[in-house]
């Protein structure tokens, strides 16, 4: 249930909010890249024959093959080999990381192509309808799982106002994404589209990370005490 944290990182809440209700750890699990790499990311994909973009696909579907629970994985799992059996099989995640972001940077190259753009936008009302029926299948999924197996409603509704309130940030980011690849026709130089583009991804990833991993002030870890000042004055024969 956790894949589509690929397309909403925040779809089951956050620890740093205080509100995450999803399964297992929220770092173990998260494999969010940015859904602004996705797009080109499937457009690199279209064109397996490539060996580099097959390579990739290998990757993709053997992180997914190990990360998931399925024979194969449990399989490794258990095996006592280099410590296997102590490992969580889900920080294989990492590879998904840069399987996609290498096939974005391809497909980003690929978009250069006045047949491929054409083939991109012709297939993005395709993929919007696709989308949007997934996304109300899976809403309604959601709904009828948690509400069998929570106590009380009060808590389903919390749960998924948090899901509906999260899945805002990444709309906006697609949606702007959407927009420049529409509006590309428009950009003039190559270089304007791709520090845009750049500018959306470290704006996404940095609202990502900064909420989960914040900076704080030393002090509240390493808080100065009468006994820690006793030790640091008298070195012997400490």
């Amino acid at each position: 249930q956790n894949l589509i944290t690929s397309l909403i990182p925040d779809f089951y809440g956050n620890p740093a909010t205080n509100n995450y209700f999803g399964i297992g750890y929220y770092e173990s699990l998260i494999f969010y890249t940015s859904i602004a790499v996705l797009p080109f990311a499937l457009l690199a994909l279209g064109n397996l024959r490539n060996p580099r973009i097959f390579i990739l696909f290998v990757f993709l579907t053997l992180t997914f093959v190990f990360a998931l629970k399925n024979p194969l994985s449990e399989v490794i799992q258990n095996m006592t080999w280099l410590g296997l059996k102590g490992s969580v099989s889900s920080r294989v995640l990492f590879i998904y990381g840069f399987a996609v972001s290498t096939l974005a940077a391809i497909g980003l190259d690929m978009f250069d192509s006045e047949e491929n753009r054409k083939n991109f936008l012709k297939y993005i009302p395709l993929a919007a309808v696709f989308g949007i029926t997934a996304g109300i299948l899976f809403s309604i999924w959601f709904t009828k799982y948690h509400l069998s197996n929570l106590s009380t409603i009060d808590s389903e509704l919390a749960n998924v106002m948090i899901s509906l309130k999260n899945n805002v940030m990444p709309l906006v980011v697609i949606l702007f994404t959407s927009l420049l690849i529409f509006l590309n026709r428009f950009i003039k130089k190559r270089a304007v589209f791709i520090i845009i583009l750049f500018g959306i991804i470290l704006a996404d990833n940095y609202r990502f990370s900064a909420k989960y991993l914040p900076f704080i002030d030393s002090k509240l870890i390493f808080p100065k005490t009468s006994s820690i000042d006793f030790l640091q004055e008298n070195s012997k024969p400490f």
